[in-house]
């Protein structure tokens, strides 16, 4: 019997909707995907347990402390203790698929000068961004790099949105600060309340 009440369920899209379809974790188990090709995602364990907070910053890192016990630790103090059965992991491991050896070898033996430039690859999409019409010419040549990259994501990328009745909240405002320009500090006041640095 499937228990899916702790949640970590592995998420996943195959059809256009919001509402994904899911595995539930399973101990010594794994799935495989093509990322590139599915969405996907790990669900959150046990969402009922508050999590310590961890700042980004500091050196945090999960130490097995025996037993089947582990330890949380930040900057080498101990935050939180687990036993084995409280903790699940995802791990992505990207790996490159070839129709053939000969195909492999094709690619480990290339030079540098035949493979793509990050330049040119830029290129090759404002390019295609203009004849879609989203840029001008003009626009190309003096658009910034990170507004290129919200286009490009915008343009190329399309996720389903959230499903309203399980998402409270649809998006990452606490990301709006940083596309808002001069509205930058207001913003990020007015927001503070709910978005940790």
């Amino acid at each position: 019997v499937e228990d899916r009440s702790s949640g970590g369920l592995f998420l996943y899209y195959d059809e256009n909707s919001a509402t994904p379809k899911s595995f539930p974790s399973s101990p010594l188990s794994g799935i495989s995907v093509d990322g590139s090709k599915t969405l996907h995602a790990a669900g959150v364990f046990k969402p009922e347990v508050k999590t310590p907070f961890l700042d980004k910053d500091k050196d945090n890192a999960l130490f097995y402390a025996g037993d089947e016990r582990w330890e949380l630790r930040s900057e080498g103090e101990v935050v939180q203790r687990y036993n084995s059965s409280e903790l699940r992991m995802t791990i992505v491991y990207r790996a490159r698929c070839f129709a053939s050896e000969k195909e492999r070898q094709r690619y480990l033996k290339q030079a540098p000068e035949d493979m793509l430039s990050l330049e040119g690859i830029l290129e090759t999409l404002t390019n295609d961004l203009v004849a879609r019409r989203k840029l001008s010419r003009e626009q190309a040549t003096s658009i910034h790099r990170l507004d290129l990259a919200v286009m490009l994501l915008d343009t190329y990328i399309k996720y389903p949105l959230p499903d309203l009745q399980h998402a409270m909240v649809p998006l990452n405002y606490c990301a709006l600060p940083r596309r808002a320009g001069r509205f930058h500090e207001p913003l990020s006041r007015i927001l503070s309340p709910f978005c940790r640095r």
